[in-house]
């Protein structure tokens, strides 16, 4: 439930942030910003203001994503904006695409998460370019100053696993297998980064095939188990 509610916090708040740079940077009939004025709250300044922002992630819809998809969706009935959802399914080229699309239908806001700086920093600066607000959100907290975002809203992803080592170790675990889901995306790999540092001894990372193919996964992470008996803690980066 904290997981959950935390979730929603993280979409709401960076909804809300992005409604506000948009109403600070309205666009006259040539394209140009020019300044909001009035109004004595946020929803008083963007209902019926017609404000549109993209929320562009590396979503797979899967059971973590689809509840930021309804806090995302919810948080923009609350605010009176329009949301478009753009999902990449851990695709990073694709994100990329997403955002210049995003950038190229001139919204208001732009919400991003980055697994990859380096595959959306090209189309983020396009955006930024545009005078498009720009939020982070999810992974991201060490690169966002660099990829133009006015935040980040998000954990620090090496803390969090620094403090799952703590507990396995506290639980008196030996060796822990560390199960990366995704490819191409560094915050997992800080979360086993710190997982090693908070638990102090043997941590193997393993990556799977994810969860576009969980049976596949099952299989990995059966066959690592088997083939090394001494392992006897596992730390899984995704509920699914």
């Amino acid at each position: 439930m904290k997981r959950l509610l935390g979730t929603l916090l993280v979409v709401v708040t960076a909804l809300g942030a992005l409604v506000a740079a948009g109403c600070g940077s309205e666009k006259d009939e040539q394209g140009n910003a020019k300044t909001s004025t009035g109004g004595s709250s946020t929803v008083n300044l963007t209902q019926g203001s017609n404000l549109t922002f993209a929320m562009v992630t590396h979503s797979d819809e899967g059971s973590f994503w689809s509840v930021v998809k309804k806090g995302a969706q919810q948080a923009a009935k609350d605010e009176g904006v329009k949301l478009i959802w753009s999902p990449s399914n851990n695709d990073p080229q694709k994100q990329a695409q997403l955002i210049d699309a995003a950038v190229s239908q001139k919204v208001d806001g732009l919400a991003v998460s980055v697994p990859n700086a380096d595959a959306i920093k090209g189309s983020l600066a396009k955006a930024k370019a545009a005078g498009i607000p720009i939020i982070t959100l999810n992974s991201g907290a060490d690169q966002f100053q660099a990829l133009g975002a006015i935040t980040h809203v998000g954990q620090t992803e090496e803390i969090a696993g620094e403090a799952a080592g703590k507990k396995l170790k506290a639980a008196g675990v030996k060796k822990v297998l560390c199960v990366i889901h995704e490819q191409n995306n560094i915050g997992l790999q800080q979360r086993c980064d710190g997982v090693k540092k908070g638990f102090g001894g043997a941590v193997t990372n393993q990556q799977v095939k994810g969860t576009a193919d969980i049976a596949t996964t099952q299989t990995e992470i059966k066959s690592k188990l088997q083939a090394d008996k001494s392992f006897d803690g596992v730390i899984a980066l995704n509920p699914d």
